[in-house]
């Protein structure tokens, strides 16, 4: 294993640790879990429809997040 892979490693078994609500994704991330553009999620933090921070000019969101706007996506799909 390279010293790249180890470190990568170690940084995966970090993020796991830690609970949900700190968990936090960039908008580029959270665009490739809900399979749209990066514009599209900061419109839905601007919109107040997916809750995220606001870290200098990064916006991050937490997973637990995430999960709050697929319950409410769902839900909404099945009326």
């Amino acid at each position: 294993m390279t010293n790249l892979e180890r470190k990568s490693q170690h940084s995966s078994t970090l993020f796991l640790s830690l609970p949900e609500h700190l968990r936090l994704f960039s908008a580029a991330q959270v665009a490739v879990i809900l399979q749209v553009d990066k514009i599209g999620v900061r419109r839905l933090v601007r919109e107040g429809k997916l809750e995220g921070k606001r870290i200098g000019a990064q916006i991050r969101i937490s997973q637990t997040a995430i999960e709050k706007y697929l319950e409410r996506v769902e839900a909404q799909a099945r009326r």
